[in-house]
């Protein structure tokens, strides 16, 4: 049964696994012109301008605006959030001078087909100084400390430099608790993006 506003439209029955009713005897098409808020009209013809409903609804047969028509009617809260736009991040121009002083990281999101390793994830570690980058390969998350901690190693190696900064993003393989406690045995300052801010592992990313 189709009802709308207390009205019965329509009523049918089931046969098998359908519902059959019989449209000569319904009155959907008199419910279809019943007048509705430009509003829900804005609404429903995926936001349009309110200017555009108002000029072009006589041109189309079934949009029945209800009640005058507000020229300076305030955009829906949909319009607002899909409108507004962040200015772009400006480049750091901070240079560092020596290895390891600054280490930017991030974990690549789940790849959908996995490596003849069986790896579906990529740990990525760039130095800020020389932009070098060294990749690991993560069959899962949980491996991102063992992956730190091998990097802090050949890095050790292979520069004789100390890592003083880790910089990454606030995913979950970051904060936990073996990151953290690597961190605190070696004495390395962890600086996290804001929250929905990429840009600001721009080089990472």
């Amino acid at each position: 049964m189709i009802v709308l506003r207390g009205q019965q439209l329509a009523k049918g029955y089931m046969e098998g696994n359908l519902f059959w009713f019989d449209a000569s005897k319904a009155s959907l098409h008199a419910a279809a012109g019943t007048p509705l808020p430009i509003d829900i009209w804005h609404l429903h013809m995926g936001h349009i301008s309110y200017n555009a409903l108002t000029r072009y609804h006589n041109s189309v047969k079934g949009i029945a605006i209800n009640g005058s028509i507000n020229q300076t009617q305030s955009p829906c809260a949909g319009c607002e959030l899909g409108k507004q736009a962040r200015l772009p991040f400006s480049a750091s121009a901070k240079r560092l001078d020596r290895w390891l002083r600054v280490v930017h990281s991030n974990l690549a999101r789940l790849m959908q087909v996995q490596s003849i390793q069986g790896s579906r994830y990529i740990a990525t570690f760039i130095d800020d100084y020389s932009h070098h980058g060294v990749v690991y390969f993560l069959k899962s998350k949980d491996q991102c400390a063992t992956a730190f901690t091998k990097f802090l190693a050949w890095a050790k190696n292979q520069t004789s430099e100390w890592m003083l900064t880790l910089h990454s993003d606030r995913g979950g393989e970051y904060l936990s608790r073996a990151i953290w406690t690597i961190l605190d045995q070696k004495g390395i300052e962890h600086k996290l993006t804001m929250l929905g801010s990429p840009q600001q592992n721009g080089l990472a990313k």
